[in-house]
């Protein structure tokens, strides 16, 4: 049986049924969950819920997402790249010097996969937000590729400094490989390899083109 912390948090959440939303994330790490979300100016969350449908709800694992998500709420969208299981376990227990519930560690790992997917998808959605600009990479030359990729970066720039705090920086461009300058944030962040992807997915698809790599210092 969960806390009972977790319990009102999961109930609240389950029964929070706002109209309209300015974000939807969904993926098969959330359980067949939809996650509905509305976000301030600086994108941080003001309101969310979930919406397992028709399926079979994971009380255990749904009420951890639903933990992550309110700290999350509580303390800026820059959490998501932070929080971790441990935060969200003690979170959610009734008694500090007890677990939340009997064996809720075999959920850390769903967790933890679940969190890396939450920020691959606020990062997708929130750069795709920024709008595209389609251009074909392979008839660029040097000087048009270095204009585009810092058209994209001026672009993106705004939602990157407010998920991270850091600027992002053209350094160079060697044939179809584009060295960015992130910051310690990003670098540092356990999240790295995730938010590089979804950065990575953003350039190939604004530039048409798979075989563009990124590399970040």
């Amino acid at each position: 049986m969960i806390s009972k912390i977790a319990k009102d948090l999961l109930d609240k959440s389950l029964s929070n049924k706002f109209e309209g939303h300015d974000l939807h994330l969904v993926s098969d790490s959330f359980l067949g969950a939809d996650l509905y979300f509305n976000l301030d100016e600086k994108t941080n969350i003001t309101n969310w819920r979930i919406d397992i449908g028709n399926q079979k709800l994971d009380e255990e694992r749904i009420s951890l997402l639903c933990g992550v998500l309110e700290l999350v709420s509580r303390l800026g969208i820059r959490h998501i790249f932070k929080v971790t299981f441990r935060e969200v376990e003690s979170f959610v227990r009734d008694e500090n010097h007890l677990p939340a519930w009997e064996n809720v560690t075999a959920s850390r790992k769903w967790l933890n996969d679940a969190i890396s997917t939450m920020v691959s998808s606020f990062g997708n959605a929130l750069l795709l937000k920024q709008g595209v600009n389609l251009v074909e990479w392979n008839d660029l030359n040097l000087e048009q590729r270095i204009q585009n990729v810092s058209d994209i970066l001026e672009r993106v720039s705004p939602c990157f400094e407010l998920l991270l705090s850091d600027n992002i920086e053209l350094v160079s461009i060697e044939e179809d490989q584009i060295l960015l300058s992130v910051g310690p944030s990003l670098l540092e962040s356990k999240h790295f390899e995730v938010f590089m992807t979804t950065l990575l997915e953003y350039f190939q698809f604004s530039l048409c083109s798979t075989e563009i790599k990124l590399v970040a210092q």
